[in-house]
Order: C-alpha cells, then sequence, then structure tokens
C-alpha cells in the first residue's frame, strides 16, 4: 500500500450559513477527492470535500447544525469531548436513532467549554471515519482571546493503493 498525504493549511469549504431553524448546515455524502495526484478516490465526505468544514461555535452559545445524510446507509454526528445533552451526542440506539439515508437531523446544544474538538459518525465507523467522514470543531472562549495566526492542522492516515483505490480498512 502507499500513503496518501494531504496537508493544508485552511479548508477548502466553509459550512452553508442556513436561513431557517438552523445556524448552519452539514451534509454526510460521498464524493471523489484527490489524494494521491491525478488520482480521484471514492471518499465519504463532509459537504463534498476533504478536510471537511471547521465548525465554529461561541462558548455558551446555542449552535443548531442541520446534518443531512446522503450516504447509502445510516449514520448520525457524534461531537467528540463536547459536554452536552445526551439527546445530541450522536451515539446511534442509544442517544438517538440512526439518520436514514435522504433524512437529516437537527443537533441543537450549547457548549459549555472553549476548546479544540472533532466531529465524525458513529455507525459503520470503522469504513466512514476511515474513507473520511471527521472533522474540526472549535469552541470559542466567550470572550475572545486575540492572537495573530491560527492553524487547524487535522493528520490522516489513507490506505491506498497506487491508483487511489482504498485498501482494506482493517487488516488482523
Amino acid at each position: 500500500g502507499c500513503l496518501g498525504l494531504t496537508a493544508c493549511s485552511m479548508p477548502k469549504f466553509t459550512l452553508q450559513e442556513a436561513t431557517g431553524d438552523e445556524d448552519f448546515v452539514l451534509v454526510a455524502e460521498p464524493a471523489p477527492i484527490e489524494l494521491l495526484a491525478g488520482k480521484q478516490t471514492a471518499a465519504l465526505t463532509f459537504n463534498g470535500d476533504f478536510p471537511a468544514p471547521i465548525i465554529r461555535a461561541r462558548q455558551g452559545q446555542r449552535i443548531r447544525i442541520r446534518f443531512i445524510n446522503r450516504l447509502d446507509e445510516a449514520t448520525t454526528i457524534h461531537w467528540h469531548g463536547i459536554r452536552l445533552e445526551n439527546a445530541m451526542d450522536g451515539v446511534p440506539f442509544l442517544t438517538q436513532p440512526p439518520v436514514q439515508p435522504g433524512e437529516s437531523f437537527l443537533y441543537d446544544f450549547s457548549c459549555p467549554d472553549a476548546g479544540t474538538f472533532w466531529y465524525h459518525p458513529h455507525v459503520n465507523s470503522l469504513t466512514q471515519l476511515g474513507k473520511g467522514l471527521t472533522g474540526a470543531f472549535i469552541v470559542e472562549e466567550a470572550q475572545p482571546v486575540l492572537f495573530d495566526h491560527e492553524a487547524v492542522v487535522q493528520l490522516r492516515d489513507w490506505r491506498l493503493d497506487k491508483e487511489g483505490v482504498f485498501l482494506p480498512l482493517s487488516n488482523p
């Protein structure tokens, strides 16, 4: 196998601004991405590309994210490390029903802690995470902290062959 390495100083896409009962729209969908020069990899993405959009919230303020599932299987989003009410935690059959293909779910919560977190599915995790469904979630302090520069780094170990096709995601 070979290692595909993608380095980005800034995300290619931002979240879609919503106009209804949500602040942002986040879509899980298959999309081809270029991980190896000149090769297309059939990945699973948020909003059509990798890296996924960086979600930003303010400490203590409510955020509403409309999640749309355009995968061919059920999924959820788990907001890793964020203390939130159980019904919004994204664990299928425990805290919420899985979001079926073509359906949506409104995640609605406040983040009590500032910090850098990440989001990912909790359904068929080996495949869905392994093929790209991860993103950064930044909760900024209630009172903004001034700084000169910010860089968000997300490291991935892509298991690809020389043509950019996924190798088995697990090897016992």
